[in-house]
């Protein structure tokens, strides 16, 4: 009886020691994924501010215009990149 409560005890470290090491890989694996998604976003936002840049004359009216896309991305519930993709024509024309 001894024994076998040994070899369960075993067992279940072992168990754990294996749910740690995949608990540890895991969270590399989500580390990894949220980097990559910071830096899709940063390379977003930079395209979107050069884009921005072609069709404005100053620091000041770019500020403006991404408060502009941002608010209305905001009330619509939509993403920034979509948001200016829709007013780009008018952006263009100015």
């Amino acid at each position: 009886m001894e024994r076998d409560f040994d070899r369960t005890d075993r067992s279940v470290r072992g168990e754990t020691d294996s749910l740690g090491k995949l608990s540890a890989v895991a969270s590399a694996v989500a580390s990894a994924l949220a980097v990559r998604q910071v830096v899709s976003y940063a390379d977003a936002w930079t395209n979107l501010q050069n884009q921005l840049r072609q069709v404005t004359d100053s620091q000041e009216e770019l500020n403006r215009v991404t408060d502009r896309l941002l608010g209305i991305a905001n009330d619509t519930r939509s993403g920034i990149a979509s948001t200016a993709n829709l007013y780009e024509p008018a952006l263009n024309s100015a």
